[in-house]
């Protein structure tokens, strides 16, 4: 799930070379169709929370939180605690790991003490 039909496209591109079969929706249609799928990969998931977080329809208010109950890996190269919190209020408490950069395994940069480091060179 992407947070905007340029990510959708751009992403459903690139996926379409692998053939996996991976259906790539946006936030909106999302919140118009629901889901079927028991597994949800929410991509630039702290840009989904600061410009999506849920949408209201004649039906009502659907939202994140129609995600509870299914498994979610939420991606974002710039979480927070507070991306972390909605996550853990909304759907479900998140695992989270961060990745260190090859310039901070050299420069002894500290990161957030209360994830899983995975060290990467790139």
């Amino acid at each position: 799930m992407e947070p905007n039909e340029q990510l959708r496209l751009q992403t459903a591109e690139k996926l379409a070379a692998v053939h996996f079969g991976i259906n790539v929706t946006s936030i909106d249609d999302f919140y118009l169709e629901g889901s079927k799928h028991d597994v949800i990969l929410l991509n630039e998931y702290d840009l989904i929370i600061n410009q999506h977080p849920y949408h209201v329809q004649k039906s009502g208010a659907k939202g994140l939180w129609q995600l509870n109950g299914r498994r979610v890996i939420a991606f974002t190269a710039t979480s927070s605690v507070h991306y972390e919190r909605f996550v853990s209020n909304c759907i479900t408490k998140p695992i989270v790991l961060k990745f260190k950069s090859e310039y901070e395994l050299v420069h002894g940069a500290s990161p957030v003490s209360d994830a899983t480091i995975i060290p990467c060179s790139d």
